[in-house]
């Protein structure tokens, strides 16, 4: 497990790695001074993005991507932003701060600024970038004139697809783009992909052969088990929208949340009629949310 935690009374939170395996052993993964967002996890690489105010609006490294291999305890660097200039007059700065997992892969997508945050940037290029957890395998998927356009959304659709926005910067036009697992990038003008760009959350079970996701309809969640890309959904359960899909408890086992405070348990084969989710426990959860994260629980 990763926990982003303030544990010792500093002003800055912590990274940390918790070891289930092993009487719960607490590792400290990233104690610099900074603050940090988990984006989440691919096998047993944990990535996270790391932004450091102190660094200058001119210098590179302000924001980066880090992935942790909780095996070897061993960090690599995905991506660190870049910046050009001597003081905040001339600076032109990078910012990483679309991301998500597709396919096994890092997607994230970079946009250019003037100081002290205009979009337009001449003789620049935002991209578009897919990389490995252990930083291998960079790809430029795509490249738009800093001046003109930028990365505006990733969103996933589907456990191996998420869709890209890309926007003008005089916010007339938008243009939509499916990135698919393998890297392939094409135009899409379908309207239930790109009217809302909110999607069900997929939870990916520790098999990798299952999706769970809740989606609501006629006033009620409607909880949903799929294979792996989310086909062949089947419902295993309708309830009340105070329920939601939280994670799963081995290959057999759903766990649901329910008014983001008491932790409910399933079948992932579906209840029977009559039927309820099982009480497990009550947790404390702080306000905050990773929407369209697939890959872990408790969100």
């Amino acid at each position: 497990l990763a926990l982003v935690s303030k544990r010792d009374g500093g002003s800055n939170a912590k990274v940390f790695l918790i070891d289930t395996s092993s009487n719960n052993k607490l590792t400290t993964i990233d104690d610099s001074a900074a603050s940090f967002s988990p984006i989440g996890w691919q096998d047993h690489y944990f990535m996270y993005t790391v932004s450091r105010s102190s660094v200058p609006s001119w210098q590179s490294g302000a924001v980066s991507i880090e992935s942790y291999n909780a095996d070897t305890g061993k960090s690599v660097t995905l991506v660190n932003s870049q910046a050009t200039g001597t003081s905040n007059s001339d600076a032109e700065y990078q910012s990483i701060w679309n991301t998500v997992i597709v396919g096994g892969k890092l997607a994230y997508a970079t946009t250019w600024y003037q100081y002290p945050g205009y979009l337009t940037v001449s003789g620049k290029q935002d991209q578009l970038v897919m990389i490995a957890p252990d930083g291998t395998g960079q790809k430029v998927i795509s490249s738009v004139d800093a001046a003109t356009s930028y990365f505006g959304t990733l969103a996933k659709n589907q456990p191996q697809e998420a869709i890209v926005q890309v926007s003008s910067v005089s916010g007339s036009t938008s243009t939509f783009y499916k990135l698919e697992a393998d890297g392939t990038y094409t135009q899409t003008t379908d309207s239930k992909l790109t009217s809302s760009l909110s999607y069900p959350t997929y939870l990916t079970s520790p098999g990798g052969k299952q999706t769970f996701w809740t989606e609501e309809r006629d006033g009620k969640n409607v909880l949903f088990v799929g294979d792996a890309n989310a086909q062949s959904p089947k419902t295993v359960a309708t309830l009340s929208t105070d329920y939601t899909a939280y994670g799963w408890y081995t290959n057999n086992y759903l766990l649901v949340s329910y008014k983001g405070s008491e932790l409910y348990i399933l079948p992932a084969s579906g209840l029977k009629d009559g039927q309820q989710p099982l009480k497990v426990t009550d947790y404390y959860k702080p306000d905050y949310g990773l929407n369209g994260y697939g890959y872990g629980g408790g969100l």
